[in-house]
C-alpha cells in the first residue's frame, strides 16, 4: 500500500513539474516574440505577446516581471485613450491569473493610481469641468476602478476545504459508523465533523 501511495505522489509531482516546464517554454516563446516585435518598433504586437507571457503564469517567473516592466514602458509612451486602454489591458491580464491569491498587488496599486489619474484628467478635459471639482471627479473614478467584484480568498478557500470535510465525514459515518454493531464513537465523531464542516461550508458560500 505504501508503495502505491509513493507511486501516486511521485506521479503527481512529475506531472506538476512537466506542466511548469511546459508553461515556462510557452512563456519563453512569447517573450522572445515580444522582444523581437519591440526591437522592430511594433509596440502593439509586442504588448500582446507580453500579455500572453503573463497568461502562461508561473509564480515567481522572472519573465513575467520583465514583461510587466516592458508593458508599463509601452503604456507610458502612449497618449490619451490609448494610454488608458493600455493600462486597463495590463491590469486585466494580471487579474486573469488570479487564483487563491492576487499576484503583483503593489504593481496593481500603481497601475490603478495611474488609471484613476488619467481617466479623471481626460473626463474633466472633455467635459470642461473646473479644476476645483477634481477631488469629487477623482473619487468617482477611484470607486469604479478599485471596486472588487471577486469573492473573498479566505472564505473561498474555507468553502472548498469544508466541502471535502463534510463529504469525508459522511463517508466515515457510512463506512465505519453504520456497521454491525454500530460504532458509536466513530458515529459521534462523524456526525460532529459533518455538522461543523457543513456549517463552515454554508458560511463560506455566504461570506465569499
Amino acid at each position: 500500500m505504501k508503495r502505491v501511495i509513493r507511486y501516486i505522489i511521485l506521479s503527481i509531482v512529475v506531472f506538476l513539474l512537466f506542466i511548469i516546464f511546459k508553461l515556462y517554454l510557452i512563456e519563453r516563446d512569447f517573450f522572445e516574440k515580444a522582444s523581437e516585435y519591440e526591437k522592430n518598433k511594433h509596440s502593439v504586437e509586442a504588448f500582446l505577446m507580453y500579455e500572453r507571457v503573463i497568461l502562461a503564469y508561473i509564480p515567481g517567473s522572472p519573465l513575467i516581471s520583465e514583461s510587466l516592466d516592458r508593458m508599463e514602458k509601452i503604456c507610458g509612451d502612449l497618449k490619451d485613450y490609448d494610454r488608458i486602454n493600455c493600462f486597463d489591458s495590463m491590469r486585466s491580464a494580471i487579474y486573469q491569473v488570479r487564483f487563491f491569491y492576487l499576484p503583483y498587488k503593489d504593481r496593481l496599486s500603481r497601475i490603478d493610481e495611474e488609471i484613476i489619474r488619467l481617466k479623471t484628467n481626460q473626463y474633466m478635459k472633455e467635459n470642461s469641468i473646473p479644476a476645483q471639482n477634481y477631488n469629487e471627479t477623482e473619487k468617482i473614478f477611484r470607486n469604479i476602478t478599485t471596486y472588487n467584484p471577486y469573492p473573498s480568498d479566505l472564505w473561498s478557500f474555507l468553502a472548498v476545504v469544508s466541502l471535502f470535510g463534510w463529504f469525508a465525514s459522511v463517508t466515515l459515518i457510512v463506512l465505519k459508523g453504520l456497521t454491525e454493531p454500530v460504532n458509536k464513537r466513530v458515529l459521534v465523531i462523524g456526525v460532529m465533523g459533518f455538522l461543523i464542516f457543513f456549517g463552515i461550508w454554508i458560511l463560506g458560500l455566504y461570506m465569499a
